[in-house]
């Protein structure tokens, strides 16, 4: 083979070569942002046990004792009954509690406000963030832009303790 046919052939190869690095540019092969540590979540469950949040859940037990409250602002049991139409029934055989549960001092009026809270949380917790998205996974930034996150933030979760060392 002479030697203008060898440099012909490594030409080619890297025309090639290089045409092949194009394509996998292209294709998003080297996009910086799919290669970087930007953490997404698909629903709050994901988010909160992830760490950015700087929260935990509520657990029955403890919905309970914010209800038992007062004095406090805002209001736990009020900040219930203020956002009551924006908490769809999501759990079959659980009820919204009435206007009168939470005037009432019976044990179970505050019982059935603290059912339906917590099985509102857990179904919503597990409920995926962007469906209508194609169930696309969120960035921190955009749950805590999600109408959604603020609600379900104040009603279902707690800041995180801090424990120090």
């Amino acid at each position: 083979m002479s030697t203008q046919a060898i440099g012909a052939a490594a030409a080619g190869t890297a025309i090639l070569g290089g045409g092949g690095a194009t394509i996998a540019y292209a294709a998003g092969a080297f996009d910086g942002e799919k290669g970087s540590n930007i953490k997404t979540y698909a629903n709050f469950l994901e988010y909160v046990q992830g760490d950015e949040s700087g929260r935990v859940f509520l657990v029955e037990a403890e919905i309970k004792d914010k209800l038992d409250e007062s004095g406090k602002e805002p209001d736990y049991k009020n900040l219930i009954k203020g956002n009551l139409t924006n908490m769809a029934s999501l759990a079959s055989g659980v009820d919204k509690p009435s206007d009168s549960d939470f005037t009432s001092t019976e044990e179970t009026s505050k019982t059935k406000i603290v059912t339906f809270t917590n099985k509102w949380c857990e179904v919503r917790k597990s409920k995926s963030l962007s469906e209508e998205q194609g169930n696309k996974k969120l960035t921190k930034n955009e749950i805590e832009a999600n109408s959604e996150w603020a609600l379900f933030k104040i009603i279902c979760t707690k800041e995180k303790a801090v424990t120090q060392i």
